[in-house]
């Protein structure tokens, strides 16, 4: 009987150590988005200056999100992460509509992923 206690006690905390990191990942994978969604629709509209001010407020969150993401997922995502936000920022810089709109929908995609990819499915498992 204490032989069963034990491990529906170690399923549970391998469950909740699984499910912890997963939530705190989509949770900012969906803020992450909806500033792009909302900084896609302002490059498309033209808004430049407005477009450097969202760039600057989503660049501060994914540095403190980065904090967060580097001790649980791959580090190859997070450069590529910031490596389409420098691109972004400089695309901005020199009003390139199609650039900028290219990459906003690069960076939301590769945010997304992070939290598909991190989603605990038996098929992420094996």
């Amino acid at each position: 009987m204490k032989t069963e206690g034990l491990l529906v006690v170690g399923v549970a905390l391998i469950l909740g150590l699984s499910i912890a990191p997963y939530m705190m990942i989509h949770n900012a994978s969906i803020d992450l988005a909806s500033s792009l969604d909302s900084m896609q629709q302002t490059i498309s509209q033209g808004q430049w200056d407005k477009a450097k001010e969202q760039i600057s407020s989503t660049h501060d969150s994914w540095t403190k999100t980065k904090r967060t993401w580097s001790s649980i997922i791959d580090h190859q995502e997070i450069d590529n992460i910031d490596i389409s936000m420098s691109k972004l920022e400089q695309y901005v810089e020199t009003k390139a509509l199609s650039l900028s709109a290219g990459e906003v929908s690069t960076l939301k995609q590769l945010v997304e992923h992070i939290a598909d990819k991190e989603k605990p499915t038996l098929t992420n498992v094996f």
